[in-house]
């Protein structure tokens, strides 16, 4: 019983200790700008152990480092990034640091894919975490700003469409006045 017990210690203690080497080769890697290298560290730390707050920040930061666009294979990315990010932003035994730059990672995204009432939201549950954070309150703003705009064209178009909508109608009666007298 106490040789399993030893046993079972020994191998967690190497595995946490892969983990971090690991982590400490993603990050070398992640500050050279080889981004797909240090996927693929911090993919292996999951494999290792699927619950490392760390991996899952640094692969979803990582991956967003690499985004592209808005192509199909973009989007299934953005899905992953979400994933990862989501997950560490909503574990509350996360180290609070870790759970704020999660939310602004997601509210970056999101802004990147125009979808701003998302990216409000992140950014404030960024700031609801960490209130000094002056870069997350500048892009809160511009999300805000953004989205304010989005409102506004919509409203227009609502308009300009009723009154397209009632020349049409107009011309339809006029058209059938003509046609019948």
């Amino acid at each position: 019983m106490i040789l399993a017990l030893l046993t079972c210690l020994t191998s967690f203690g190497q595995a946490t200790k892969r983990e971090r080497n690991l982590i400490k080769q993603g990050n070398e890697y992640f500050n050279k700008k080889q981004y797909s290298k240090a996927e693929e560290s911090y993919s292996r730390v999951l494999e290792i152990n699927p619950n490392s707050q760390i991996a899952k920040y640094n692969l979803g930061s990582t991956m967003l480092r690499q985004r592209g666009g808005n192509s199909e294979k973009d989007v299934a990315r953005d899905s992953l990034i979400s994933r990862y990010l989501s997950d560490v932003g909503s574990n509350t035994s996360a180290p609070a640091s870790l759970r704020a730059h999660s939310f602004y990672n997601l509210g970056k995204l999101a802004y990147d894919r125009q979808d701003y009432a998302n990216s409000v939201n992140y950014f404030k549950q960024s700031l609801k975490i960490d209130p000094k954070d002056d870069q997350a309150r500048k892009n809160l703003r511009m999300a805000q700003k953004k989205l304010q705009q989005n409102q506004q064209n919509q409203d227009k178009n609502k308009n300009k469409d009723k009154d397209d909508q009632k020349k049409t109608e107009t011309a339809v009666k006029d058209a059938k006045r003509e046609v019948y007298p």
